[in-house]
């Protein structure tokens, strides 16, 4: 299934809390403000992604401490549309240049979620009902019977369309600007076909430990969706499930360009050396470059500390990311995961 390309460019912001600072390149865009409020649970403090270079990245956030009514204040300066999300399972804030937004969170302690409300634009209110659970963790709504993939695959791409359109019909109105109605494309297009990737990449291995032949098709449906977003679109880092999609381009890629038996045998020798996060990023340069290149490098230690799969020598990684990328964005946000994998303060 063929949708629209957009050409993109990179972007980079300052983020601004009453408290503490975060500081990326300077920028002359006017202030976004996020005015929000707890109602009932009121947490000591609360996590949220920094959108730094626009991205979404559960890897890159910032915290921040209610007042005792519960209320909240962050101003942001970017120069498109971007996402903010206040927990993993909630669906992102929307947020444009120069806007205002109040918005209500209520706690939930037994899920560990908000559920986001207040003053919120037809964009978001039709966002917020789109399906967000993340196609990494669960086999979507499409039922678990994954070896029909084929089946499968045409109903993502079916519901994919739906919600194109109904982008597409949003911006027609008057409801989104360009750069928005980019945003979401770009965001569902990696949704669906991150699930599609999942999809194949599940039934790979699976075939593979059960020595079973591989059909041609699903190499296939796995390069589409893959491709679906180009890796020098503008909007490519933006969503909350971009690292997860290239991390599916990173694997396809492993599996098309690298004998199989050969590469399950340099990796185990790389498990057993303590070597496999230092190994991925060697990989990494074969495949991406540039921003992404830098986007996956510094999300990668978050990765690695969420799998908790950790090599011998940490700093060595962690000096060659600051030797590689000495002016990244992403710099103190890999710092932080990094004394949470060492137990060390950078």
């Amino acid at each position: 299934m063929m949708l629209m390309n957009f050409q993109r460019v990179s972007l980079n912001f300052i983020l601004i809390l009453p408290v503490m600072f975060f500081s990326c390149n300077s920028s002359k865009n006017p202030e976004t403000v996020i005015t929000g409020q707890f109602m009932e649970h009121i947490p000591e403090e609360i996590t949220f992604t920094t959108p730094v270079n626009g991205t979404a990245f559960a890897g890159f956030f910032n915290r921040i401490s209610p007042d005792s009514l519960g209320g909240f204040n962050i101003l942001v300066n970017i120069p498109r549309p971007a996402f903010v999300n206040f927990s993993y399972e909630t669906p992102c804030l929307i947020i444009e240049p120069g806007k205002q937004y109040r918005i209500i969170l209520q706690a939930d302690p037994r899920k560990g979620s908000f559920t986001l409300a207040g003053d919120l634009s037809i964009a978001q209110q039709f966002y917020n009902g789109l399906p967000h659970l993340n196609p990494m963790f669960c086999i979507y709504e499409y039922g678990e019977d994954i070896v029909h993939y084929s089946n499968i695959s045409h109903k993502l791409c079916d519901a994919l369309q739906k919600e194109s359109d109904a982008i597409c019909d949003l911006f027609r109105q008057g409801h989104l600007s360009e750069d928005l109605r980019d945003l979401l494309l770009t965001d569902r297009i990696i949704y669906y076909n991150l699930a599609r990737a999942v999809l194949a990449s599940r039934n790979h291995l699976e075939m593979r430990r059960n020595e079973l032949p591989l059909p041609a098709d699903l190499f296939e449906m796995w390069g589409e969706a893959i491709s679906a977003v180009p890796l020098n679109d503008r909007f490519l880092l933006h969503s909350l499930y971009s690292y997860d999609y290239l991390l599916m381009h990173f694997w396809f890629r492993i599996y098309t360009e690298f004998d199989y038996d050969q590469f399950v045998e340099l990796r185990n020798q790389k498990r057993d050396q303590g070597l496999t996060h230092r190994h991925n990023l060697q990989l990494a340069e074969n495949f991406f470059q540039d921003e992404v290149l830098e986007f996956f490098t510094a999300g990668s230690f978050y990765y690695q500390h969420m799998r908790r799969q950790y090599d011998q020598d940490q700093q060595l990684i962690l000096d060659q990311f600051k030797s590689k990328f000495p002016a990244s964005n992403y710099t103190s946000f890999v710092e932080a995961t990094f004394a949470l994998m060492t137990g060390t303060r950078q």
